[in-house]
């Protein structure tokens, strides 16, 4: 279930015009080319379980988080980053269910990283996906 919900963050990520690469693997932001930009890195970070016994099978509620590490490139930085909150926000938006993997989901906070290296600037949304499964 994990590996899907990653894989349905990736897909609603890639759908959003103006971002670059969208990516989960790690990568050397100097060693990217500008076309790559503006790019997200996304990461699943923490995951809270919560176990739900009634009536029949168990099941469990969960809370994944993913962090999107979205990487922006001079000039206009600012302006970018938040055209860029708002179309990703609206794209999740439009699925908050994750095609039906999901319960919930709800960008959690958004932290703009201080001064990084010029020209880059990071900044980062931590998305939470509420999601059930029956325990195994």
């Amino acid at each position: 279930m994990r590996e899907q919900l990653s894989q349905a963050v990736l897909k609603i990520l890639k759908s959003v015009d103006g971002l670059g690469l969208v990516t989960r693997d790690p990568q050397n932001i100097e060693d990217l080319a500008r076309t790559n930009f503006p790019c997200v890195i996304v990461n699943a970070t923490s995951e809270v379980r919560e176990f739900i016994a009634g009536g029949g099978p168990d099941y469990i509620m969960s809370k994944i988080t993913y962090e999107l590490a979205l990487w922006t490139q001079s000039p206009f930085v600012d302006t970018k980053r938040n055209n860029l909150f708002d179309s990703i926000e609206t794209a999740f938006n439009a699925d908050r269910k994750l095609g039906g993997l999901a319960s919930d989901l709800v960008i959690r906070e958004i932290r703009v990283e201080p001064q990084g290296s010029a020209p880059y600037s990071q900044s980062t949304l931590l998305l939470e996906v509420d999601y059930c499964f029956k325990r195994a």
